[in-house]
């Protein structure tokens, strides 16, 4: 099964700014069938070495995020109409 799906984040190459390294990182969705795939990249986090201290500073997702608030409300609104039509 982990042939076929997939789900790691993965570090690209570091960059050297002054005495910055800067390593951006990304999570990868793989899923693979014998007929093709399906791959889903997002930008996740950025990591940030000043000096021998890391600091790791997470992206938000803004987009998911609101597709998840559109959903929930599209859901809430439909049961309220079922609900007001069961009523009268």
């Amino acid at each position: 099964m982990q042939d076929l799906i997939s789900w790691e984040t993965q570090s690209s190459v570091p960059v050297q700014v002054d005495d910055l390294t800067i390593t951006p990182q990304a999570q990868a969705f793989t899923m693979q069938t014998p007929f093709g795939g399906f791959v889903w990249n997002r930008p996740s986090a950025v990591t940030v070495e000043e000096n021998g201290r890391i600091k790791h500073h997470p992206i938000p997702d803004v987009t998911r995020s609101a597709l998840i608030t559109f959903a929930a409300i599209s859901i809430l609104f439909n049961l309220l109409l079922f609900f007001l039509r069961k009523i009268r």
